[in-house]
């Protein structure tokens, strides 16, 4: 069976059952010249990230993060930090030793470069994916060698979000009620 790349560069958590949140990520190969220092994480609106893995593990290390679904916060519990990045709408980055980091949005890397693969393999059935839904795959340089098997990450739990970009904060909904209500007494002094 034969994957290909879908293009997704933004998620969403799928298990947002009641109880524990999560998903899975597993380390499943790091082929790079900055593997002693690259690292690889997720990040949300307005570029919070949360590391997942680091230059120091090896494959095949796993990690879970678990959200809180009440307060978008997001907990690595390897590592016990925590961000608060919404489980609607995350991407990943790979902060390279190249002193670049890149994203799975595109629009986001230096030149617009496409930085990251992603392979949906729900329905592959492949044992030795673990569960992985999705399978990403980083280049670690820009304009560089596009083998794209820099660090490849398999994670559970996850689906696409189609959304497009990151780098903007969605505002809170009661931000978006104070601009209302700011725009309402504007409104009400001009008739005045």
């Amino acid at each position: 069976h034969t994957e290909t790349d879908t293009g997704e560069g933004v998620f969403r958590l799928t298990d947002t059952a009641v109880g524990q949140n999560d998903a899975t990520a597993f380390l499943f190969l790091e082929n790079a010249g900055f593997s002693n220092v690259n690292s690889f994480g997720i990040v949300g609106a307005g570029l919070v990230t949360l590391e997942v893995f680091n230059g120091g593990q090896s494959p095949i290390t796993s990690a879970t993060l678990a959200w809180d679904i009440g307060t978008n916060t997001v907990t690595n519990l390897a590592t016990s930090l925590s961000a608060v990045i919404d489980y609607n709408a995350f991407g990943f980055y790979l902060n390279s030793g190249d002193g670049n980091t890149y994203y799975s949005v595109s629009s986001m890397n230096p030149l617009g470069a496409d930085q990251m693969l992603s392979f949906n393999t729900t329905a592959s059935g492949h044992a030795d994916l673990l569960g992985s839904d999705y399978v990403i795959a980083f280049e670690d340089l820009l304009n560089a060698d596009n083998d794209y098997n820099d660090m490849v990450v398999g994670l559970s739990d996850i689906a696409g979000a189609g959304v497009p970009d990151l780098r903007i904060p969605v505002p809170a909904p009661a931000t978006l009620m104070l601009m209302g209500l700011g725009l309402l007494g504007m409104t009400q002094l001009r008739r005045k």
